[in-house]
C-alpha cells in the first residue's frame, strides 16, 4: 500500500503516538526531523507534478515539524545533564 493508515505492529495510531511520546527527547527530535525531510521530498515530487497547493501544504507541514524538532532539541538540552547514566547505555542521537 502506498499510503498506509496504520503502522505494522501497532493496533492504532493512538498506541503509536503514546510510544513516540515516551521516547527520549533527542530521539523524538530526530524522528520529527526525518518526518519533515520526508514530507519535504513528497512536496518536491508534487510540485514537479504541478500539484502546487498540495506541495505548499506539505512544505508548510515540514516547516512546522522542523520547528517542533528544534524545540524538542532544546528540551533535550535541559534534560541531558540528568540522563548521564542512560547515555552510557544509549548514546545521544544526532
Amino acid at each position: 500500500m502506498k499510503h498506509p493508515v496504520n503502522i505494522e505492529n501497532y493496533k492504532s495510531l493512538y498506541e503509536l503516538s503514546r510510544d513516540i511520546g515516551k521516547m527520549r527527547y533527542d530521539a523524538a527530535a530526530k524522528l520529527l526531523e526525518e518526518l519533515a525531510k520526508d514530507l519535504q521530498k513528497q512536496g518536491d515530487a508534487d510540485f514537479k507534478r504541478e500539484r502546487r497547493i498540495l506541495a505548499e501544504r506539505l512544505y508548510k507541514t515540514a516547516f512546522v515539524l522542523e520547528s517542533a524538532a528544534l524545540k524538542m532539541r532544546k528540551a533535550w538540552e535541559i534534560c541531558k545533564p540528568y540522563m548521564q547514566e542512560e547515555l552510557k547505555q544509549d548514546p545521544e542521537i544526532r
